[in-house]
């Protein structure tokens, strides 16, 4: 699952995250447990603290969820080590 944490190009908006994940669990053909995901607007600028705060609402809208999580593209793999998840 996509979510969108400030690049507003792709994935589905925070507050949907429940209904989504709720509807997705119940279809047989999906495997389980789901994954999520964002992109980063701008984690080659370090003193940026979008990255930060993108990070932050991420991991705070899938907390209550199990499965994989991926955040961190290579600028933020490089600079932005919190970032770092599955």
């Amino acid at each position: 699952i996509k979510l969108d944490t400030g690049m507003h190009r792709l994935g589905f908006p925070l507050a949907a995250l429940s209904e989504i994940v709720n509807r997705l669990q119940k279809i047989k053909n999906i495997a389980q447990p789901l994954q999520f995901m964002t992109h980063f607007v701008s984690p080659e600028q370090l003193d940026n603290s979008l990255t930060l705060h993108q990070s932050q609402q991420f991991l705070s809208a899938t907390e209550n969820f199990s499965g994989l999580r991926s955040m961190a593209n290579s600028a933020a793999i490089i600079g932005w080590p919190q970032t770092h998840c599955d």
